[in-house]
């Protein structure tokens, strides 16, 4: 039997069994025994088109693959075998591994067949310690893929969960750094509940409303600083799932659906769909992932602190009528507190005071314009002019109805509501899956400095069982907030001088990060808190959330390079920077595909005929950077405007080591 394809006539001249690869592969033990050469058949050498891996089939002359001892795999056309060790005391690997490999592989004969078999066995074992060192990399970072179920969870759970981390994790928190960031994030956490449950109020009727979010939001926020594996990362209402919830609320308008048990069946079908992802390892798909999605995702959520912000202080000119009194002084006390936080936050960097007066402001700045805010609203030259609102919160916590949500039919809900319910926890499932794993990988990002590790699938296994407990309760489901996880992580950073590296200009982290559990817990157990606070929340203005809103949003966008390109689309070509490494026209081409991403997100979430449908759209991203990408924009041009996926960086350095390949 001879080899057929474009590799026959070199396979014919391959040296016999036994071909290392360089990282313990062996491509002949996967049959048990020495059957001769394993063939790698190709209808086109996979070295000559760049941008992906042509179809594979690592098979044999003798006999195909033995369906006993390894099961195939079909990639897209590349068929390798599964199974972790070979009788013949080879490995096999799965997924991008396995491409490089039969990447390298081809190389080796194509290369063997010209003499240089002693050059390529230096190259290729370098090549392997490379591949290997990456693999190392992904987990550390908590993307590699365990064996078996539970895998990823259990692996998670050594690191995080042992007694001598946990422990640490609390005492790490006890410093002065934890006051400043308790006080700032309890309003940066308290702002969104409080926002995001009156809109849910007014679309659902007080089904959900503010009494619920501050109930989800102690519950959710506690637990999830307690079991979770990165404390870092907060939960909280997002503006997508408002989205999903008003939507959601919309169906069952217009079918006359009963709305509080299919949103408990959804969250329950969804915690049970999220609890198998984590423990099947899923979470792994996550280095599919990279800074071009993050950029667009992170990006809608930036434009909807934003909207938001500006929508709240614009809306009263339109119903104020002649009278615009109320109207500017509410716009006033927004833009004034979003200055006072933003000049606090400069203060680090800037020139007046001693450090640790400037250390103080920053720290401290959020919390100082809400008190600013509050006492010059309430001050009596400006309350005699016109009564500005307060916070729109009860002066009692109540619920409005029995704790648990009735589920069954005996009371009284149709039976067919548990069947109904999986379709749209389907699409929930995939917005909680993004979001989550989106906003901890941007957590996780080595320009952050954490160095604990990270935890996807400890992670999303805790939101699957917070979501169960939510959802029975009929409480506001949460899910990690990526504006006030980010704010967490940069609030918990120790200043460091510019002199010795990091500068918090971009919006990165300033030194090391204070990792801790103990200031989520702390957040959360005084929002919880507040219902006993609630007639001093009203004292404080409305308004100020707004410009608490505007200062997040703003924040976020420092550390976002598709912000940071985006002026570049309206420069001069004679006055562009001269630091870009690419084209100009290359970059403004990146940034404007990803501007209409973003333009066909934003337009996606807010169409209340296609909002249910909008988690489905964000996946497109992925789709879009493996697929479309690569076609539109080159390998060295991904590298500075983006980041490469794992087969791309394998794809790379067989290019290099084998050039004559190609």
């Amino acid at each position: 039997m001879m080899p057929s394809g474009a590799l026959g006539p070199l396979l014919a001249a391959a040296p016999p069994p036994r071909l290392r690869l360089g990282f313990g592969s062996s491509v002949d033990g996967m049959h048990g025994g020495s059957v001769g050469p394993t063939w790698l058949i190709s209808p086109a050498s996979p070295l000559r088109q760049r941008s992906r891996v042509e179809p594979l089939t690592l098979a044999s002359p003798s006999r195909p693959l033995c369906r006993r001892r390894a099961a195939a795999l079909r990639l897209g056309g590349l068929v390798v075998p599964t199974s972790k060790r070979t009788s013949g005391g080879g490995f096999c690997w799965s997924g991008a591994r396995a491409r490089a490999s039969a990447l390298l592989c081809a190389a080796f004969l194509s290369n063997a067949a010209r003499g240089r078999n002693r050059r390529l066995a230096s190259l290729g074992g370098r090549l392997g310690r490379s591949l290997s060192k990456r693999g190392a990399a992904a987990a550390a970072s908590g993307l590699e893929r365990s064996a078996g179920w539970f895998g990823g969870v259990r692996d998670d759970a050594r690191r995080r969960w042992s007694p001598t981390s946990y422990l640490r994790d609390w005492t790490d928190g006890v410093t002065s750094k934890s006051i400043a960031t308790v006080a700032f994030m309890y309003f940066a956490c308290l702002a969104p509940v409080v926002a995001f449950g009156q809109l849910t109020g007014t679309v659902t009727g007080g089904v959900l409303g503010v009494p619920h979010f501050l109930a989800g939001a102690a519950v959710g926020g506690v637990s999830y600083a307690v079991l979770c594996g990165q404390p870092m990362t907060m939960i909280g209402p997002t503006g997508l799932t408002f989205a999903y919830v008003t939507a959601l609320w919309g169906l069952c308008q217009t079918f006359g659906w009963p709305f509080l048990s299919l949103y408990a069946w959804t969250g329950i079908w969804c915690s049970a769909l999220l609890a198998l992802l984590a423990c099947g390892g899923a979470c792994s798909l996550v280095s599919l992932v990279t800074q071009f999605t993050d950029d667009v995702f992170n990006g809608l959520i930036v434009i909807t602190f934003l909207a938001t912000a500006c929508r709240n202080i614009a809306a009263p000119f339109a119903a104020a009528g002649l009278d615009k009194t109320v109207p500017f002084l509410d716009a006033g006390i927004a833009l004034g507190t979003f200055a006072v936080a933003a000049l606090c936050n400069a203060a680090r960097s800037g020139p007046y005071f001693r450090p640790a007066i400037r250390n103080l402001l920053a720290d401290f700045g959020p919390v100082l314009a809400m008190v600013t805010a509050t006492v010059a609203a309430r001050y009596s030259s400006i309350a005699s002019v016109a009564s500005v609102n307060g916070l729109a919160v009860p002066s009692v916590f109540d619920l409005g109805r029995p704790l648990l949500v009735p589920l069954l039919p005996s009371g009284g809900v149709p039976p067919w509501v548990p069947a109904a319910a999986v379709v749209p926890a389907l699409l929930l499932t995939l917005l909680f899956f993004l979001d989550q794993n989106i906003t901890s990988r941007v957590v996780n990002n080595p320009s952050n400095g954490l160095r604990k590790g990270a935890t996807y699938h400890l992670d999303l296994l805790v939101v699957a069982g917070i979501t169960l407990a939510l959802s029975l309760m009929g409480l506001p489901w949460m899910v990690a907030a990526t504006v006030q996880s980010l704010s967490h992580v940069r609030a918990m950073a120790t200043a460091t001088p510019p002199s010795e590296g990091a500068t918090s200009a971009a919006g990165k982290p300033s030194g090391e990060v204070v990792e801790t559990r103990l200031t989520g817990a702390l957040v959360h157990l005084l929002i919880g808190g507040s219902v006993a606070l609630l007639p001093f929340l009203r004292l404080v203005p409305a308004s100020a959330i707004s410009g608490l809103f505007l200062f997040l949003g703003m924040r976020m966008t420092g550390g976002n390079a598709f912000f940071a390109r985006l002026p570049l689309l309206f420069r001069d070509p004679e006055k562009q920077p001269s630091s870009l490494v690419v084209k100009p026209s290359t970059a403004h081409a990146f940034t404007a595909l990803q501007a209409a991403c973003l333009t066909g997100l934003w337009v996606m979430r807010s169409v209340p005929a296609t909002a249910l449908l909008f988690p489905s759209v964000i996946l497109m991203l992925v789709a879009v950077r493996l697929r479309l990408v690569p076609r539109l924009f080159s390998r060295a041009e991904l590298e500075v405007l983006d980041e490469l996926l794992p087969e791309e960086i394998a794809q790379s350095r067989v290019a290099e080591r084998f050039p004559s390949s190609a």
